[in-house]
């Protein structure tokens, strides 16, 4: 059995896919594998034709930037804070590869205690209600715990959380209108 070392896999420069992929995409994002969930014909058209950004992506994305805002640092300030702090929260790309196609992604938030990732978080932003996830959220959430976990972590005790908000109250009333599940 090959054991892998979280550091080493966040030092290693990921390689593009091998095999041909549809699209010729050099990674599948992993937001548009769970994207398939919702609407695999709506991501074909995004990948065929090209997507225009829509205003409700536009307000999502600007609540993201408000919540999750963060300094950038060095990969080996990353690695060192947690191997050795007690709580540490940070985000970078994470992957994994299935039959020589590499999976990528970036989730929002991961706390680490003493080199083990215990929460990894996302934040969903919706027009709709917030106390219901979509199938395509969750598994999301799981792929990104499986590229930790491919990584070389010990994700043992990690606890998945899936923060959903509704985008007009956020805008009207702030951050008391979260809602906040995990498992």
């Amino acid at each position: 059995m090959n054991i892998i070392n979280w550091k080493d896999s966040l030092r290693k420069k990921v390689q593009p896919c091998q095999s041909k992929t549809r699209f010729n995409l050099s990674y599948v994002p992993i937001s548009h594998f769970a994207k398939q969930y919702f609407c695999e014909q709506q991501l074909d058209y995004e990948y065929s034709v090209g997507k225009e950004t829509s205003e409700k992506e536009i307000e999502g994305t600007f609540i993201h930037e408000e919540v999750f805002s963060a300094e950038e640092v060095d990969l080996e300030q990353i690695i060192d804070s947690i191997a050795n702090s007690r709580f540490y929260a940070c985000t970078f790309p994470l992957y994994f590869e299935i039959n020589e196609i590499l999976f990528c992604g970036t989730p929002d938030g991961i706390i680490y205690s003493k080199g083990k990732p215990i929460f990894l978080i996302e934040f969903k932003t919706t027009s709709g209600n917030p106390y219901s996830l979509y199938k395509n959220q969750t598994i999301q959430a799981e792929a990104y715990a499986f590229a930790l976990e491919n990584m070389g972590f010990d994700c043992n005790n990690l606890c998945i959380v899936i923060i959903s908000i509704n985008k007009l109250t956020s805008m009207l009333y702030g951050k008391e209108c979260i809602n906040i599940g995990h498992w």
